[in-house]
């Protein structure tokens, strides 16, 4: 199976039309698209303005051609009023010799994963209105260190994480064109389960078995921590992001 992750920034208070487009132009559009077997729109819990479109297929190949087609860059285009605006800009002169500040619209973060599931409903429930949560844990790991990574968390961070009160699925996926990052995702009865398994304090004991094979950047600063007698759950080399669906439909 693979999963693909579309990312994207919008304009604050934005949800109720975003939402509104999925409903209409993007669910339709997918349960018709060969290949499609899942497709849900996310909310960040932590920024609200934040938005992830997940989708689940057959094949590699089935989203590919979706993305060839041209449909992707239809619903990009349609929701560009909407997105929050560039982060960048460049700076040249016009034809009356006036400087111009022109901005570089920022597409959206496209992450693709292989999946190691046989089912859909393994990632979301069949039942869109069901209250559940999804965490995405990405790790910067050090180069060399990928396969040592993938065996620590195999054999000793899945079993005690699928043991966690409301976990439902835990899985490690790799992304298909940058096989040295890697993500953890759990699905969550919802966010009060997730946000107890960390305060629980197991998700800094599992984390601490795979520190090693952390960036040096990592260490350094976990060292200064500990010096410093505070305490660390996330960092820039481990990033930590919770969503809750807004709608989703499983096509299968």
């Amino acid at each position: 199976m693979y999963m693909r992750l579309v990312q994207a920034v919008m304009k604050p208070g934005s949800l109720p039309q975003v939402k509104e487009f999925y409903e209409r132009e993007v669910i339709p559009s997918m349960q018709t698209t060969e290949g499609c077997l899942h497709i849900s729109l996310l909310q960040n819990d932590n920024n609200p303005d934040e938005f992830v479109s997940l989708s689940l297929w057959r094949q590699q190949r089935h989203a590919d051609a979706y993305e060839a087609g041209g449909l992707f860059a239809k619903f990009v285009a349609a929701v560009a009023p909407l997105s929050a605006g560039a982060s960048e800009f460049t700076l040249h002169l016009g034809s009356d010799l006036k400087l111009r500040y022109d901005p570089v619209a920022e597409p959206p973060l496209v992450k693709a994963f292989d999946v190691p599931m046989h089912s859909a409903s393994e990632i979301l429930p069949r039942d869109p209105k069901k209250s559940i949560f999804l965490r995405i844990v990405t790790p910067q790991i050090r180069d060399g260190m990928v396969e040592e990574f993938k065996n620590i968390y195999t054999t000793q961070i899945l079993p005690p994480l699928r043991e966690a009160p409301g976990c439902l699925h835990a899985h490690l996926v790799e992304n298909v064109k940058q096989p040295n990052q890697l993500v953890s995702l759990t699905i969550w009865h919802n966010r009060q389960y997730a946000e107890n398994y960390e305060r629980s304090g197991l998700f800094n004991e599992l984390t601490k078995k795979v520190e090693p094979c952390f960036t040096e950047i990592y260490q350094l600063k976990q060292q200064l921590r500990e010096e410093a007698g505070g305490h660390t759950i996330t960092s820039e080399e481990l990033s930590v992001e919770g969503y809750k669906v807004v709608v989703g439909k499983n096509f299968m």
